[in-house]
């Protein structure tokens, strides 16, 4: 678990039956997921991915251990032994013992513990962001595969209206009213609409099985409803100022911090470690204890060259935090203006829903009576379905526009478990 209680927020989520049949193979063990929007986020929470977020960033809470020791340098201990040979035929022996114990002077144990809080409060904050961004990636997606469903949907229609259409042409075939040109185009038309169908099954289950490793149930059965998400937005004007909260901002105040605590704790290391040793000497028939201290002095190095780099960071944080407001309302503006324009085709391309039915009814109509050839009902056909796809591609940009704009906007708040 991360050490950020104040963005770690319980997440809820409820489970919907929906019901769409998938076209890969099925197992019986256990029953079939709905993976609706609230399913989607449940399991990512407890997703391979999710869970390496958070063993990243318990490295910087691993990296805390030992920096609340008041001394970072261990003592030297010093032991030696060996003999004496002087003029005379006598052999004597020396031993001595030395022991060096190292005395920080700039006493700086508060600043590593800080600067070590510090850092691990932004690994939370750059996990938090890092899910923030593998949420709604894996949120598109899930709307991917929910557009390819639609999809299929669509596919299946145009297909049940060439096959009635091919029942038509042979019916009047056996009425000896056409030829069996009619009837070969007939069937290579139904041909393409199967095909057609088939690639989209192929592509749903694709990106299904994209979406499914992501949430670490890559064998899992599920289902789809092929419903699109869609719901207005607040104004613009409320959207943009609530920026401040948006995860990569609280990012950025905590790498604030860090980087703050780093130039304390080199301000503090320019003092020198003073070293305090004591020596316990024999030789030959003498006997020498000693002590001193020994303190470097900072004529030449006073830590400048690290005290340097923690300032220049400190410059390029500001930089960089006047980019992210800049990019960060740019965002903000430019997903409202895609969803609004999304929005508006969609709701026109709806519009026309009913004339399309009526159009391709009495087309096929006419062609039964005899009132209108082949080649005019499948141009019938053929706009029908342009302006069908035209309307689903419409919805569907509309339903990723308003995701993208949920993101950039920050408005449904979520942090990792």
């Amino acid at each position: 678990m991360l050490a950020v209680p104040a963005v770690r927020i319980c997440l809820l989520s409820s489970i919907l039956l929906l019901a769409s049949e998938p076209t890969f193979a099925q197992d019986f063990s256990e029953p079939r997921l709905a993976l609706h929007r609230g399913e989607v986020e449940r399991l990512l929470e407890v997703s391979p991915a999710a869970q390496l977020l958070t063993a990243v960033a318990n490295e910087s809470a691993a990296a805390r251990v030992g920096q609340d020791l008041f001394q970072q340098t261990n003592p030297d201990l010093q032991i030696f032994a060996g003999p004496r040979t002087g003029v005379g035929p006598k052999t004597q022996s020396d031993v001595g013992l030395i022991i060096g114990v190292p005395f920080d002077l700039s006493f700086s144990r508060n600043r590593r513990m800080a600067l070590a809080d510090a850092r691990v409060r932004l690994a939370d904050a750059d996990a938090l962001e890092r899910f923030w961004r593998l949420r709604f990636d894996t949120l598109d997606l899930w709307v991917q595969v929910q557009a390819a469903t639609s999809r299929i949907k669509l596919s299946q229609q145009r297909f049940d209206l060439d096959q009635k259409i091919l029942q038509s042409v042979e019916t009047r075939l056996r009425a000896g009213v056409i030829g069996q040109a009619d009837v070969s185009l007939a069937r290579a038309v139904a041909s393409e609409s199967l095909a057609k169908l088939r690639l989209t099954n192929a592509e749903r289950d694709r990106m299904s099985f994209l979406l499914l490793g992501r949430l670490g149930i890559p064998e899992r059965e599920v289902v789809y409803d092929g419903q699109l998400p869609q719901h207005d937005a607040p104004p613009l004007s409320q959207l943009l100022a609530h920026l401040g909260e948006r995860p990569d901002f609280f990012r950025m105040q905590q790498e604030e911090a860090a980087l703050q605590s780093d130039k304390g704790l080199q301000d503090k290391l320019r003092i020198p470690v003073a070293r305090v040793q004591g020596e316990v000497t024999k030789e030959a028939d003498e006997r020498l204890a000693r002590f001193g201290v020994s303190i470097p002095m900072p004529l030449f190095q006073r830590n400048q060259t690290a005290r340097s780099v923690a300032n220049a960071r400190l410059k390029t944080w500001q930089a960089q935090q006047r980019a992210l407001q800049a990019q960060a309302q740019a965002e903000v503006r430019a997903a409202y203006a895609r969803w609004q324009g999304a929005r508006d085709a969609f709701a026109q391309m709806n519009a026309s829903q009913s004339d399309i039915e009526q159009a391709i009814a009495l087309s096929a109509r006419a062609y039964e009576l005899g009132q209108t050839p082949l080649g005019q009902l499948l141009m019938a056909r053929r706009e029908v379905s342009l302006v069908r796809e035209s309307a689903l591609q419409a919805q569907i940009e509309e339903a990723r526009a308003r995701l993208a704009l949920e993101q950039a906007s920050y408005t449904e708040k979520k942090a990792i478990p």
